[in-house]
């Protein structure tokens, strides 16, 4: 079975997200929000549109929602002007699903999280 260099691309990008998730058995990932009231939650989900992220090798630019721009990466060579994807925002967490891949990071206004690590904004 081959896969596609743009695949493969997604595939790095997913196994770097993958680390943050919701509530597992023992309670919130480490930098996640545990919760948040529908005003905190409201004014995060405003405060990540039009910011743009270094998470990893990839830069994540959030559109208005639910368009996710994707660059860098192995994608430099496939896709230069990246990738477009969707995201949505609930309770801080962000899920992001390009190329039928979904995977989830933490936002609580501020830092976003993820694979465990602060992604850096740019």
């Amino acid at each position: 079975m081959t896969y596609s260099v743009r695949a493969v691309s997604w595939a790095a990008l997913a196994v770097c997200l993958a680390g943050c998730t919701a509530k597992g058995p023992t309670g919130p990932a480490p930098g996640s929000p545990d919760y948040m009231s529908a005003e905190e939650a409201q004014q995060a989900a405003e405060a990540l549109v039009g910011t743009t992220w270094l998470a990893g090798d990839f830069t994540v630019t959030f559109h208005e929602p639910p368009e996710i721009l994707i660059e860098g990466g192995p994608l430099q060579e496939t896709d230069p002007e990246g990738i477009i994807g969707h995201y949505t925002f609930e309770n801080g967490l962000v899920t992001v699903t390009a190329q039928g891949e979904t995977r989830t990071g933490s936002w609580d206004g501020e830092r976003l999280i993820v694979d465990g690590l602060q992604a850096k904004p740019l």
